[in-house]
């Protein structure tokens, strides 16, 4: 398994917030906001979930490479954003089975209040 440990950002949460309206604002709009709630929920998302989530079973390389893109997508966005170019604000690990995208507990801790909601797991 290898694992990208780049230079990594915790976005605040207005930064967060313009993710979020830049999200919901374009045409990929329901992919990208599965991704970003899936990271304010778990703190990861995989390929395969973004697949399923489209509708799509994989079957070639094509298939992983159209998350990329969206998860390009979101990066691009927080650079813009946080005006802090070649940064991104997850760890990706990949594998032969298994590509995940995992941000962290502070990055989490920001995406959450940008959604509104509690910061904690103890719900």
């Amino acid at each position: 398994m290898s694992q990208d440990i780049g230079e990594s950002i915790v976005p605040t949460k207005e930064q967060w917030s313009e993710v979020i309206r830049k999200a919901e604002a374009s045409t990929q709009s329901e992919k990208l906001m599965f991704i970003l709630r899936s990271w304010a929920n778990s703190q990861t998302v995989s390929w395969g979930s973004i697949n399923a989530f489209s509708g799509n079973i994989v079957e070639s390389d094509e298939d992983r490479k159209s998350c990329s893109t969206l998860i390009g997508n979101i990066t691009k966005w927080v650079s813009q954003i946080t005006g802090i170019q070649d940064t991104k604000c997850y760890c990706y690990y990949w594998d032969k089975n298994i590509g995940s995208w995992n941000i962290g507990y502070h990055q989490t801790f920001t995406l959450r209040q940008a959604f509104g909601k509690k910061v904690s797991f103890n719900l």
